[in-house]
């Protein structure tokens, strides 16, 4: 039984530390080396993650000053001595079985990743399906990344996955990112010969007004584009054949960043106009791209060709959404 090492970076999560930990001492397969990276946390974290580690010999408790958290896991994975590899974000669990169903499916077809799907938790108790259901896949490492700029499918989150522990050799998160994992999945899972993914929901992924990647937050959105420019040249240079569904999805994350301004930023005509141009320069090479559901074909349609009802629409939507919440 192959070890696997989990690299949880620990900040400001008290609340939810337990909950995570718990589901990993939990898990049916039981080969494990937990690994918590308190990254200079302010409250109790610190001394929650040190309890853990007396009551199991499995974990081990990194402390260092905080420095994100591209930074945390990159200590972890230097303090990992498992041939695999999986991250787990701390206000984030996983069901019990994820970790044997990993292995079972990665022994079983000789695979190097295996990718499972998720719950996204709303409000701590509402669970949400992002992907398409019952979708199982043996994919090279082209297929993989292309397949990761699909919607409906698995995205460049670093969690809800297991890799072989080699494959982060020179490889690591960016340091002042936020959007760390899309400047390093792509690069991880074109390392890989054979790559399984897993629809089936077994990583629970909690959703936080006060989080990092919430609405609203622009560096996120910053960051994001510019991963997202950098895997373009990547695949000018490495895989072009995939191109399309790249330049689809930096598109709609161009799409995400001026709904953001124009929702939160209302004095922001001149940036939105930038990300217009943007947007309309793309339109015509990816508007009949076969992945594209109805909905986000015709919200492409509206943001590009009637423009001024697409904003009233963002707005409308916005409102309801608050007044949902209230």
């Amino acid at each position: 039984m192959d070890k696997i090492s989990i690299v949880v970076p620990i900040y400001k999560i008290e609340k939810y530390i337990k909950e995570c930990v718990d589901s990993l001492l939990k898990q049916t397969y039981t080969n494990l080396e937990i690994i918590l990276v308190d990254d200079g946390s302010p409250d109790n974290c610190p001394q929650i993650c040190d309890e853990y580690e007396k009551k199991d010999n499995r974990i081990k408790v990194i402390h260092k000053t905080n420095g994100g958290l591209s930074d945390a896991r990159n200590f972890g994975i230097k303090a990992c001595t498992g041939k695999y590899i999986s991250f787990v974000d701390g206000d984030d669990y996983v069901e019990k079985d994820m970790y044997e169903i990993a292995m079972r499916e990665m022994k079983r077809e000789n695979a190097q990743i295996f990718i499972c799907g998720c719950y996204y938790l709303l409000n701590g108790k509402t669970k949400k399906r992002r992907e398409k259901k019952n979708i199982k896949l043996n994919m090279n490492n082209v297929e993989a990344i292309d397949k990761m700029n699909i919607f409906g499918y698995y995205d460049v989150s670093a969690w809800g996955k297991v890799y072989e522990r080699k494959l982060f050799e020179n490889i690591e998160y960016p340091i002042g990112k936020l959007a760390e994992d899309r400047y390093t999945t792509y690069k991880v899972l074109d390392k890989a010969k054979k790559i399984i993914y897993d629809s089936t929901p077994l990583y629970i992924y909690r959703q936080r007004k006060n989080s990092i990647t919430h609405s609203g937050n622009f560096k996120v959105n910053e960051d994001c584009i510019s991963a997202c420019k950098e895997l373009m040249k990547y695949l000018v240079e490495n895989h072009p054949e995939i191109m399309l569904n790249a330049k689809t999805k930096y598109v709609y994350l161009n799409i995400e960043e001026y709904n953001n301004y124009l929702v939160y930023k209302q004095n922001s005509r001149e940036k939105r106009t930038r990300i217009l141009e943007i947007i309309k320069e793309n339109y015509n090479e990816i508007i009949d791209n076969q992945n594209l559901t109805t909905s986000r074909r015709v919200q492409l349609l509206l943001i590009v060709k009637i423009n001024f009802i697409y904003n009233i629409l963002i707005r409308i939507f916005k409102y309801l959404k608050e007044m949902k919440v209230k």
